[in-house]
């Protein structure tokens, strides 16, 4: 076997290195060992045939012959077309499980005229050994299915032919081209299970998980491309140009997020505006879906920013509504205040999650910064006026209702110390800040707001109850029972005595 024969093998040695390198790596106990990795067999080695046609073995078998011409030539010189010739002989000792080397002799002294002798020209030797190659390699091979139907021999010729026919006219120029055919079923499978693990998570989640999450689903995906892939060198920069890719888009500023999301407003947040589902019609080539698998996680990201500001853009207009509520309390109190105020940050802080959520935090702080300074600057102004049209209302009660004059007398004093005295002797921030109206404060805010009962929701039952009690009493309660009660009434009789006249 001459070196000459060895290198015209390239080829066949590439296809080998892509299609079954990746099953098998050199053991360093033996000089030409295989070594299985990887779960499954994504493609099994066929058998390889070494047919030498000579007459003189030299004392050797043709199998020992194919062994030693397997074996390296030293190249102490390092000369690079030795180092080809040796890299080429490892690469066919990778078939060495499944090679088998058979020997023929020459069919007939007169070779030129091969082409016109029939079968009972040539040697018998040579017929008889014909006979046992015919058996051999249909011993070792198995019938070839094309599309799903078994090949004959006329069928097979002709597929051959077909083969030979694209690789001279360059159809497919390189092995690179092989691989990327075999392997774009696998890439779409691949793609398929990084869409359904990101598919599965439930936006908006914030910046961190979500790029967890994608480096969760991209191993397994590569872990699944690695176990099922074809070809070791061009398969490699395909990953690597995968890598290579995603992290461009992982380093993307969010300004370009932005723009993006000015782009679609999908009817359903959840779709996504570009789908895995139509990619395996397309016919993309291998390295262009690996671009679009790229793009997938950029979908996600357009995705994720959606939906989170779509929540926090909700939770930030209800936490607006319910300040602008606050602020027409009908009984004003800084305590039911403090309790929305608080409720609405908290409800904001846990529900508000993804990428926007800094940025309708500030939103936030600055909305209800505002809602408390001017709640704070009218509620002493309400609470004042309030405190009036009570006296005055008590002063009606304690006269014409409940005719409880000590009732009237307290909320006459009320009435002329918020009226006169203060307007007299104190101003507005005097007031504010005197021991006396913060007293006055802590004591309605009591009486308004409790964990118990909130007067501003309940106010107006209360008077209705109260005023129904207030009238039964006037109108049917005194007559039954009489006056009970042992407090200064006022005396409606004009007369003196009315104690009958004797004689």
């Amino acid at each position: 076997i001459r070196e000459a024969d060895i290198s015209r093998l390239s080829f066949a040695v590439e296809l080998a290195e892509e299609f079954y390198g990746r099953l098998y790596l050199p053991s360093p106990y033996k000089v030409y060992p295989i070594v299985l990795i990887g779960q499954g067999v994504a493609f099994e080695p066929a058998k390889l045939l070494w047919l030498i046609q000579r007459d003189f073995l030299q004392g050797k078998s043709v199998q020992e012959m194919v062994n030693e011409a397997l074996h390296h030539v030293p190249n102490h010189n390092g000369d690079k077309n030795i180092d080809q010739v040796n890299q080429i002989r490892d690469s066919l000792a990778i078939m060495g499980d499944n090679s088998t080397a058979f020997s023929l002799p020459q069919p007939h002294l007169q070779r030129t005229k091969l082409c016109d002798m029939k079968d009972g020209e040539l040697d018998p030797v040579y017929v008889k050994k014909m006979g046992q190659l015919k058996k051999l390699v249909a011993s070792i091979t198995r019938p070839k299915i094309v599309q799903g139907k078994l090949l004959n021999g006329k069928e097979f010729v002709s597929f051959l032919e077909q083969i030979l026919e694209a690789l001279n006219k360059g159809e497919i120029p390189s092995t690179g081209s092989l691989v990327e055919v075999f392997n774009k079923g696998i890439l779409e499978r691949c793609l398929k299970l990084y869409n359904e693990r990101m598919g599965i998570l439930r936006l908006p989640l914030p910046e961190k998980s979500l790029e967890e999450a994608h480096e969760r689903s991209k191993e397994e995906a590569k872990k699944a491309f690695d176990e099922q892939h074809f070809g070791r060198h061009h398969a490699k920069r395909s990953v690597d140009k995968l890598d290579e890719e995603m992290e461009k888009i992982c380093l993307t500023g969010m300004g370009d997020i932005f723009k993006f999301m000015s782009l679609f407003d999908p009817p359903n947040p959840t779709l996504l505006p570009f789908s895995l589902g139509a990619w395996g019609d397309m016919g993309y080539p291998f390295n262009s879906q690996y671009r679009d698998s790229a793009q997938v996680y950029r979908n996600f990201i357009l995705a994720n920013e959606y939906q989170s500001s779509k929540l926090c853009e909700a939770l930030y207009s209800e936490c607006e509504d319910k300040m602008d509520h606050l602020q027409v309390l009908k009984l004003p109190s800084m305590a039911k205040f403090n309790a929305g105020f608080l409720q609405c940050n908290q409800s904001f802080e846990q529900e508000c999650v993804g990428p926007a959520k800094s940025n309708y935090e500030r939103r936030m702080l600055k909305m209800m910064g505002k809602s408390k300074s001017l709640f704070i600057k009218d509620y002493n102004n309400r609470l004042f006026n309030w405190l009036v049209g009570f006296s005055l209302a008590m002063v009606v009660i304690g006269r014409f209702i409940i005719k409880f004059f000590l009732i009237e007398i307290g909320a006459w004093i009320l009435f002329i110390f918020l009226e006169t005295y203060t307007r007299m002797f104190w101003s507005a921030e005097a007031l504010y800040y005197n021991p006396v109206w913060h007293a006055i404060v802590a004591t309605w805010e009591t009486i308004v707001y409790s964990p118990i009962l909130d007067l501003d929701r309940w106010a107006i039952p209360l008077c209705i109850i109260v005023c129904v009690l207030l009238l039964y009493w006037r109108c049917y309660g005194r007559r039954k029972h009489g006056y009970g009660l042992l407090l200064p009434l006022y005396n409606n009789h004009k007369g003196g005595s009315q104690r009958p006249r004797t004689d």
